[in-house]
C-alpha cells in the first residue's frame, strides 16, 4: 500500500456520568475480529481481552474477545507480560496477527491477548476493549514494537507524524478526530508551538512554568510534563496539585481523589496558563472545572507514584496536539470548537 495520510473519526462516551473517554475501532486477525480501544499516547503496548479471560475476572465479562484459533494469520509467542495503568492492572500473552486500522493492515504486530483485566476494565463503566499505545517504543513492555512504529516501519504512513483533534462532544458521537501520518487544519487554528521530547519514553516536555492569573507562579525553572490521550484529568505530584488547588479555594476529598469546588466560585476563578516553549497555552475556569448538576471539581487531580504532570484530555480539547517522531516533538495549536463548553 502507498503511504498515505489516514483520518480515523474518534467516538466519545460519557465516564461515571461525569468525564469523556475516547476511542475508535480496531480489527486483529484474518478474518477481522473487531474491537474498540483507547488510542493510548500515555502507554506503548495494544492488548485486547483474549477468549481465556475468564468471565469471573472482574474486567473480562461483556467485552469483545480475540480468538487466536479463528485466525488464520494467527502466530504465537507465549510470553506474559503485565501492564499497569492508572485505572487498573491487566495479565497478557503476546501474539502477532494483523492489525488493521481503517484500511491499513498492519501485518505481523506484537500485541497482548489479555488473561486478567482488573475492575476497572468492567465493560459497566467503560466502553472500551482494550488499549492501542501510543508512546515511544522503548516504554513498551516485552520489547515489542508498537502499532504506529510498525506504520512507519512498513511505509504505511506519509510521515511518522500522528496527530489528535479531542472535541468537547458529550453526546457519544463524533469524539473527536485521529490523523495517523500528519495533521488536520481543519481542526486548529493558528501555527504549531514545536517543543523538543525531552525523554523518548512518554511524550515528556519541559514546562517552564505554571501561572496561576498574575498572581502566583509555579514550576519555576520549569517541570517535566507529558501528553496523554489516555487521561481524563490533569494529573500531577500531590504538592504541586494541591498548590493549584488552593489558588480556588477548592477542597480534597480522599475517597473520591478529586479537588471539589462551589459552583458559584467558576465566575470568579483566575485562568492558569501552562508555559510551553516559552509561548502562553491558558485554560479557563470552565476548561478546568467539571461540573455535575450542582457538584464542581477541578481537573487538576494527584497522582503519588509520578513525578511528571500528565496533561490529560481537558488541556487536549483546548490544544490540537501533534506527535512528531520524525523530530523528537510535540506540536501544540489552538483546537477549532464547534461545540462550546
Amino acid at each position: 500500500m502507498d503511504c498515505e495520510v489516514m483520518i480515523l473519526e474518534l467516538w466519545s462516551e460519557l465516564l461515571s456520568k461525569i468525564l469523556l473517554i475516547y476511542y475508535g475501532p480496531i480489527s486483529i486477525g484474518t478474518p477481522p475480529q473487531p474491537f474498540l480501544v483507547d488510542f493510548d499516547t500515555g502507554s506503548s503496548n495494544l492488548f485486547v481481552p483474549s477468549v481465556m479471560c475468564p468471565d469471573t475476572a472482574p474486567g473480562c465479562p461483556h467485552h469483545h474477545k480475540y480468538n487466536h484459533s479463528r485466525s488464520s494469520t494467527y502466530q504465537p509467542n507465549g510470553t506474559t507480560i503485565r501492564l499497569t495503568y492508572g485505572t487498573g492492572n491487566v495479565v497478557a500473552t503476546l501474539s502477532k496477527d494483523v492489525v488493521r486500522v481503517d484500511t491499513l493492515n498492519v501485518v505481523g504486530t506484537t500485541f497482548g491477548e489479555a488473561t486478567y483485566m482488573s475492575k476497572d476494565f468492567a465493560a459497566s463503566s467503560v466502553p472500551i476493549d482494550g488499549l492501542l499505545g501510543m508512546a515511544y517504543p522503548s516504554l513498551a513492555v516485552g520489547g515489542v514494537t508498537p502499532v504506529f512504529n510498525m506504520m512507519v516501519k512498513e511505509g504505511l504512513v506519509a510521515k511518522p507524524v500522528f496527530s489528535f483533534f479531542l472535541s468537547v462532544n458529550f453526546n457519544g458521537t463524533k469524539g473527536g478526530e485521529l490523523v495517523l501520518g500528519g495533521s488536520d487544519p481543519s481542526h486548529y487554528t493558528g501555527e504549531f508551538t514545536y517543543v523538543p521530547v525531552s525523554q523518548p519514553l512518554y511524550w515528556q516536555f519541559t514546562l517552564n512554568s505554571i501561572n496561576i492569573g498574575s498572581f502566583l507562579t509555579l514550576c519555576q525553572g520549569g517541570c517535566q510534563a507529558i501528553a496523554d490521550t489516555g487521561t481524563s484529568l490533569i494529573v500531577g505530584p500531590t504538592s504541586l496539585i494541591a498548590k493549584i488547588n488552593d489558588q480556588f479555594g477548592a477542597k480534597y476529598d480522599p475517597q473520591q481523589q478529586l479537588y471539589f469546588i462551589d459552583c458559584d466560585k467558576i465566575g470568579s476563578l483566575p485562568d492558569v496558563i501552562f508555559m510551553i516553549a516559552n509561548t502562553q497555552f491558558p485554560l479557563s475556569p470552565k476548561e478546568y472545572i467539571e461540573q455535575n448538576g450542582s457538584i464542581c471539581f477541578t481537573v487538576f487531580a494527584p497522582d503519588g507514584f509520578s513525578p511528571l504532570l500528565i496533561m490529560g484530555d481537558p488541556f487536549l480539547r483546548r490544544y490540537y496536539s501533534e506527535f512528531d517522531f520524525g523530530n523528537n516533538r510535540l506540536g501544540f495549536a489552538t483546537a477549532v470548537q464547534k461545540e462550546k463548553l
